[in-house]
Order: structure tokens, then sequence, then C-alpha cells
């Protein structure tokens, strides 16, 4: 958890530093991966991966969402909820009225975001104080209730350095969204009050100031109430298997050790947690979309409609399970943060190899170390990120290429299929299942299909030959 911690601080050090000198250079650059295209262009393959990754990322973060509001609503608060005596009636009507506050309150965020920021912000404000309060209050509730036994903390089973690292990479996820807070940069006040500091010292600060200690202030608070937290729950002793099979482990915790309202309430700041995250992730994830499409990497016409894709892909994703969804969205999120880290080496006022540079490089391999240890937990998500970014390359490569690529790629897939119709039986061939109930049932027919293939291969590459040398012929 520490260094979960350090890495939040470093990378919002890092933020810090590349926001102030993108201000000051009038650099059209609002956080994240905006500062890799400040530094590399927008053809960059980092950015690309890091925007790329971030859609990912978020968008199976707002699916995870999706998955628990469905759960703590159906299956986890309708039974504590008739647990303490109220009637089915009562339960029904509760579950609807959750349902339809979360359609409206995303209805509110989607379409009407930019005319009631203000409100949305003091209610997000809101949201916050209730969910953490609640997880506060439980916290030192538990702890002070079983006197903070912290005996064994120091015992540790299996290999230490290889439980740190993976544990590392898989506990930041509680810390991601901290630097969105820079993407705010365009729609935050020249000067604004730091609470407490303004007071003390009476006067107003720069966004260069006050965005960057939010940040700070974020991953402090965040860090102190999960330490708190965690040592309060190890201070119980609880059986492992018995969290581990637990559905919401900390709803287990409460029920099993407190009380069925102390249950209730945590059920109801996870239900206030999935709320405020579903609707800032898939925002954030059709903007990275739609950032794509103006950047000229993905057709234009796809920005418009990048909520359209996002919401399809959140339907998609959320068949993956919440253990896929979790691992999938660290992993992403890793990748392209350390991308975004690395940055900072270039968007700083000189060009040597200072202590800005060696913290950039240090926030780097703390975090794509932290990505690959996803491996040791999931492999699975691993290879389903690397494919996607890989497919997701190939597809940029191919439109950058317009008709020309189109057609290569056409007459590369039909070469293979071709030689499978050689080299295999025909009825194993790709060819045979890429034409479905067409099926190759005679030599005569195969030597068809064959021909038909080869036709249209030479086609193909006809069409691309001579699209090459008419447009080289129109650039000279």
């Amino acid at each position: 958890m520490c260094l979960a911690i350090v890495m939040s601080y470093l990378l919002a050090y890092l933020y810090d530093k590349m926001g102030y000198y993108s201000i000051k250079n009038n650099l059209e650059t609002f956080g994240g991966p905006s500062f890799i295209r400040s530094a590399h262009g927008r053809s960059s393959l980092r950015y690309f991966i890091s925007r790329f990754s971030m859609w990912i990322a978020n968008t199976s973060l707002a699916s995870f969402s999706v998955i628990y509001f469905v759960d703590f609503t159906f299956t986890v608060i309708d039974p504590l909820v008739q647990s303490i005596g109220f009637s089915q009636l009562d339960i029904d009507l509760l579950s609807a009225a959750i349902i339809i506050f979360m359609v409206v309150w995303f209805i509110i965020n989607a379409f009407y975001g930019k005319r009631f920021i203000r409100g949305i912000g003091y209610t997000q404000i809101g949201f916050l104080i209730i969910m953490v309060s609640i997880i506060f209050t439980d916290t030192l509730d538990l702890g002070f209730k079983f006197s903070w036994n912290l005996s064994g903390l120091s015992s540790f089973h299996g290999n230490l350095a290889s439980a740190i690292i993976m544990n590392t990479g898989y506990l930041f996820i509680l810390f991601f969204g901290y630097q969105e807070i820079q993407v705010m940069e365009r729609d935050s006040k020249e000067e604004g009050s730091i609470p407490i500091l303004s007071q003390i010292k009476h006067k107003k600060y720069p966004k260069t100031k006050y965005l960057p200690a939010s940040m700070y202030a974020t991953i402090a608070a965040a860090g102190i109430i999960q330490i708190l937290y965690g040592l309060a729950v190890f201070s119980l002793h609880a059986n492992t298997s018995s969290v581990e099979q637990a559905v919401i482990p900390a709803i287990y915790l409460a029920s099993e050790f407190q009380n069925k309202m102390w249950a209730l309430m945590m059920a109801f700041s996870f239900l206030l947690a999935t709320v405020t995250t579903f609707v800032p992730a898939f925002m954030a994830a059709s903007r990275h979309l739609r950032s794509l499409s103006e950047d000229g990497i993905f057709p234009r016409p796809l920005a418009s409609l990048s909520w359209v894709f996002t919401f399809i892909l959140i339907l998609f994703m959320s068949f993956g399970g919440t253990a896929f969804l979790v691992n999938i969205t660290d992993f992403m999120v890793l990748v392209s943060l350390s991308f975004v880290a690395l940055s900072a080496m270039v968007l700083k006022e000189n060009s040597k190899f200072d202590r800005l540079s060696v913290i950039s490089l240090i926030t780097f391999l703390m975090f794509m170390i932290s990505a690959i240890s996803i491996y040791m937990i999931d492999r699975i998500v691993v290879v389903f990120g690397v494919i996607a970014l890989i497919a997701s390359f190939l597809l940029y490569d191919i439109l950058r290429l317009k008709l020309f690529g189109l057609e290569v790629l056409g007459a590369f897939f039909g070469t293979l299929s071709l030689l499978s119709t050689l080299v295999m039986k025909s009825s194993a061939s790709p060819s045979v299942l890429i034409i479905g109930n067409i099926a190759v049932r005679s030599p005569y027919n195969l030597l068809f299909l064959q021909i038909s293939v080869l036709v249209l291969v030479v086609i193909l590459l006809a069409n691309a030959i001579t699209r090459y040398h008419i447009e080289r012929k129109a650039i000279f």
C-alpha cells in the first residue's frame, strides 16, 4: 500500500511539472495521454498505446461499476433491508428508486454535464463526504472494538519480494483517478482557494498550484483511509478463507463483527461508490475515444459517436466478470501511465538529464514492472491486453494507409487462405470455415475455390500497385 502511494505521489509530481510547463508554453495539454501527444506528436506509438489503454481501462471500470451496481441492488442491499424488517413492497420500491436514480444521474452527466457542471460537482462532493464518513467511522469502530490488535503483522509467508511487487500493482487501482484532476484544467478558474491554507494565508492560488495540491491531497487522504482500514481489518484476525469467499468482504466483515446496520451502511457506501465511479469512468472512456478520432487516428465521424461505441463495449465487457475487469483496468492503467510518466523527460525546461528525468525514469519502471506483475495474478488479462493493443494498432495502420492498406490486407489474408487450402485438408481449412454453409465436398469444388481466391488476390494486388503508382506520381 505504501509503495502504491509512493507511485501515485511520483506520478502526481510529474503531472504537476508537465502541467506547469504546458501552461507556461501554451500547449494544448490537459493531463494524461495529451502530455505524450505534446512530447512526441499525434502519430506517436506511445501516444496511441496510452490513449487506447485508457479507453479500455475506463470502459472496464465502468463495466465493473455496472456489475457491482446490479449486485448491490438485488443481491446485497435487498437481503440486508429485509433482515432489518422492511416489507417486500418497501424493498421493491427501494430497488426501483435506486435504479431510477442511477439512470437519471447518468443522463444528467452524459447529456447535460456542461450546463449543470457546478451542481454536479457539489453533488459529487456530497456523495464523497457521505461515503468517506461511513468508511472512516466504520474503520474506527472496528479498530477500537478489537483494540487495534496488530500481532503477527510482521510475519510473512512465501516469497516476500514477489508478493510486494504483485500486490503493489494490484493495489494501485485504489488510487486510480486522481490524475484525471489535471484534465479539468480547461474548465478551472485561473485562481481559486485552497481549503484551510487560503484561510491561514488570506490569499488565492493559481491553477498551477491548486490543481497539483488537489492531487496530492487526494492521494494523502485516500492513502490514510485505506491503510487505517487495512489495519482495522487485520486487527480482527478473521478467517482468511471465509473473507476470500465472501461476495463483498467489507460487508461480510461488518455483518460478522459488527451488526446488520453497519453492514447496510457499508453497502450504501459501496453503492455510492459505484454510482460516483460509473459516470466519470464512462465519460472519461468516451473522451479518450473521441480524442483518438479528433487526432485523426480513428475516423473523425467516430468522435460524435464515441459514447455509443463505449457503451457497447461496456455491455460486452460486462460478461468478463469482476475479477477480469479489475485486472484489465489495472493492467491498462499501469501501461498507459508508465508512458505518460516517461514523457516528462521531454516536457521540461531543459534537455539535460536532471532530477526530473531521474524521477520520470524511476516512475516509468515502477509502473511498467507493476503492469507486468499482473501476469502473475491473471495471465489471460495480460494476454488480452497485449492482443487488444496489437490489434488496435494494426487497425490504426490500416486506416492510415486507407484503401491501399485495405487492399494489401485483403490480399495478405487471401494468400493465407489459399495456402491453407493447398496444405491442409479442405474440411479443416480457414477458407471453408469463412464461407459458412458452402462446404467443399469434392476436388472440383476445392479447385474452383482455390482459383476464385487466387483471382481475388491478383485483383487486390493489381489495384494496390496501381493506386500506389498513381499517388506517387501525384506527389512528385
